[in-house]
């Protein structure tokens, strides 16, 4: 289990890294320049029905 544990947090740490690499361009889009508000996402229900 510690290994496996391990592992993840190595992965998420190159992650990390790689993301770093793009912050500039991850934060133009989130602040976009034009101005004009966008409408937020429309809500999801967080349980899924299947109908049989």
């Amino acid at each position: 289990m510690w290994l496996a544990l391990g592992r993840a947090a190595n992965e998420l740490h190159d992650i990390g890294l790689d993301l770093e690499e793009h912050l500039d361009a991850l934060a133009a889009t989130h602040n976009p320049s034009s101005g004009e508000s966008a409408k937020p996402p429309a809500p999801v229900p967080l349980v899924v029905r299947r109908h049989r």
